[in-house]
C-alpha cells in the first residue's frame, strides 16, 4: 500500500510577509558601502562585489585588494560587528571564488513556515525516500536532506 501525505491546509499559511525595510535594495547598497567603510577604518581595502540577503542574514561578498590576505579579515570579525552595531559577525572564505564572505544578522529575522518549504518546487519533487524540510538557505531555497541516507 502506497502511503500518501497529509494534506497542506493541515499547516498554517504564511501570513502576508511585509519584507524589512532594511532589506530594501538601497539600505543593501548603503550598508555595503558602510560595511566598506569600517574595513577601510581597519586598514582592509576591498569592494564589496555581492549581496546577498537571507531570511536571518545577509551575505556581503568582499573582494580584497591585492596584498590583503584573508586571516587579517577573519580576524577583524568581532571588530566588524562591534562598528556596523550588530550581535555577531561570520567572516569566511567563499570557496571557488577570490572573495570573502561577511556575514551580518538582519535587523528583523523572517519566520520560516514548514508549509512554506513542503509546498515547494523543490520537496515536491525530491527523490528522497524518507524528505525532512529543515529550512532554507541564505538565498531563501528550501533545505532538504533524505533521513535514509543519514
Amino acid at each position: 500500500e502506497q502511503f500518501e501525505m497529509p494534506s497542506l491546509h493541515f499547516l498554517s499559511e504564511p501570513k502576508n510577509v511585509v519584507r524589512d525595510a532594511s532589506l530594501s535594495k538601497d539600505a543593501l547598497e548603503q550598508n555595503a558601502r558602510l560595511l566598506e567603510g569600517v574595513l577601510e577604518d581597519f586598514g582592509v581595502k576591498g569592494e564589496i562585489i555581492h549581496v546577498r540577503p537571507g531570511p536571518v542574514v545577509t551575505l556581503y561578498e568582499l573582494e580584497p585588494a591585492p596584498g590583503i590576505k584573508s586571516s587579517r579579515v577573519i580576524g577583524l570579525s568581532d571588530d566588524i560587528a562591534r562598528s556596523m552595531s550588530a550581535i555577531a559577525c561570520r567572516v569566511a572564505v567563499v570557496p571557488g571564488r577570490n572573495a570573502i564572505g561577511i556575514e551580518l544578522p538582519n535587523a528583523k529575522r523572517e519566520t520560516v513556515y514548514l508549509r512554506e518549504i513542503m509546498a515547494s518546487r523543490d520537496f515536491e519533487t525530491t527523490k528522497a525516500k524518507l524528505a525532512l524540510a529543515l529550512g532554507k538557505t541564505i538565498n531563501g531555497e528550501a533545505v532538504i536532506v533524505d533521513i535514509a541516507k543519514m
